[in-house]
């Protein structure tokens, strides 16, 4: 069974895309965020198993936040989801705690095979 997700975007615009495609794909997003204070808060609220996390925020390094997030809930499993590029950027955000790096720009395609797959059947 899929979890519930949580998308934190800084862009709004496309944090709704990102939902709208993921609904229509099955799955239920339960909040969106665009700041690290505003992803935790809502985390903190819905509990969702997986969050897709950008790690540009305008407040906060997203690695940041997912770190706090596990904090608060060591089952939640990140995907990070970024247009950053960097040496190293892959290992740190493992190092996070995020389980997944996908490189932006994405096909949804990607994305919802990586979703399954870290869910089962």
């Amino acid at each position: 069974m899929v979890d519930s997700i949580m998308v934190v975007e800084d862009r709004e615009p496309i944090a709704e895309v990102l939902r709208d495609m993921l609904t229509a794909n099955g799955f239920s997003v339960v909040a969106l965020a665009t700041t690290g204070k505003e992803a935790m808060e809502k985390f903190s609220e819905e509990r969702p198993g997986i969050v897709l996390m950008d790690l540009l925020l305008p407040d906060m390094n997203g690695l940041e936040v997912t770190e706090r997030l596990i904090e608060m809930d060591p089952s939640v499993r990140v995907i990070a989801i970024t247009a950053l590029s960097r040496d190293g950027l892959i290992e740190d955000a493992l190092k996070a705690g995020c389980i997944r790096f996908i490189a932006k720009p994405f096909r949804m395609k990607e994305l919802v095979g990586t979703i399954r797959e870290i869910c089962g059947p």
